[in-house]
């Protein structure tokens, strides 16, 4: 994953501190990670957005390249040619996909 900032930097740095997330508490879920405060039917603030945003990186040691801004985006014969201010990264379909597999696996031994 490429961050400009740092993990959850838009939450941090481009909302309002009383912007609250518009979706119900109960429906806040990250892959491994969800709601788990005392308002199930309430709605985050932005300080409890940026806070499930952190768990669910340290939960799933997310690969997290932060201070990366992307240049271009082009795509190839086997995926997509990104460029970055830190050099290139280039992802193939099948990466990704092996990826989106191992993701599943871990989904549901997490469960």
């Amino acid at each position: 994953m490429l961050e400009r900032g740092e993990v959850a930097n838009s939450w941090r740095r481009e909302r309002w501190d009383s912007l609250r997330l518009l979706t119900p508490n109960w429906l806040s879920r990250l892959p491994r990670v969800c709601y788990e405060g005392p308002d199930p039917d309430g709605y985050m603030t932005a300080a409890e957005v940026i806070e499930l945003i952190d768990r669910f990186a340290v939960r799933v040691r997310a690969p997290v390249r932060t201070g990366t801004n992307v240049t271009s985006v082009r795509r190839t014969d086997d995926g997509y040619r990104v460029t970055t201010s830190r050099g290139r990264a280039r992802r193939g379909r099948r990466r990704r996909e092996q990826r989106r597999a191992d993701d599943r696996r871990q989904n549901r031994a997490g469960r």
